[in-house]
């Protein structure tokens, strides 16, 4: 029986640790990278994808502009969400050349030509009276305006921001899913402020939680005293300093 292929995570805030992922047997090991520069970017990005899990309990998309379309889209294709589950829900768009974005994509669009509370509630509830729970995705605070119209009507507005997701953010999000499912098995910290970082993007109380079960790998005494402030064992910690032989240290951990 061969060994059993592990997950490693290495956290980084600028500099280049495509050292340290080289280091590994790819037979051996999964090495993802969490970039904590952008926390508020991935974040965002977390909790964009919590919403489209939920896409089932909408009654209704509306999107107010062909960019706020174009970057739902995409950024269901670099996460890998399944786009059939915008069908399954009522489909509106603010202008036809929102329509028409969407309708190159394969949707049933009815178009909106006014963007007031009033015009869209008034469609809204006559293409459903029963429309309760509205999905608005935005790339900016313009649509807020009629969105805390159709909020104080009664309906539950969820309108988060949807910029385009950068291949690094991917990457971390990544990371964050193998974390938020119990599937890594060593996270490694290359500096003090990437453990504030990450300790930002879940909470402390639930970053603490989620590390649990987790290895956790320090790269010098000066990250490993920050993990000790963030309350947080190091399991493995190498003689020298650098990508190399912190990766070294993990390899020969798990061998």
């Amino acid at each position: 029986m061969g060994k059993v292929r592990r997950e490693i995570i290495v956290t980084r805030q600028l500099s280049n640790v495509g050292d340290f992922v080289r280091r590994f047997p790819s037979a051996q090991f999964s090495v993802t990278e969490c970039s904590t520069f952008a926390t508020s970017s991935v974040i965002n990005a977390i909790e964009l994808s919590r919403v489209f899990d939920a896409l089932g309990d909408f009654d209704a998309i509306v999107f107010p502009s062909q960019t706020a379309a174009i970057n739902t889209i995409a950024f269901m294709d670099e996460m890998k969400v399944d786009i059939d589950r915008l069908r399954g829900t009522k489909v509106y768009a603010i202008g036809s050349v929102t329509k028409q974005t969407l309708v190159g994509r394969g949707f049933e669009v009815t178009a909106m030509e006014k963007s007031s509370g009033e015009a869209i509630l008034e469609m809204l509830r006559k293409e459903g009276p029963e429309v309760s729970k509205i999905f608005v995705p935005t790339v900016d605070n313009s649509a807020q305006r009629w969105t805390s119209r159709l909020a104080s009507s009664g309906c539950e507005v969820v309108s988060p921001l949807v910029p385009r997701t950068l291949p690094e953010q991917k990457s971390t999000l990544h990371a964050c899913e193998l974390l938020m499912t119990g599937k890594a098995d060593c996270v490694a910290f290359t500096s003090p402020s990437s453990v504030l970082a990450v300790q930002k993007v879940f909470g402390v109380a639930e970053f603490a939680n989620l590390v649990k079960a987790v290895k956790i790998a320090s790269i010098s005494p000066l990250v490993t005293e920050a993990l000790a402030a963030a309350r947080l064992k190091v399991d493995i910690q190498p003689a020298k300093a650098t990508l190399a032989d912190l990766a070294q240290s993990i390899i020969n951990f798990y061998n």
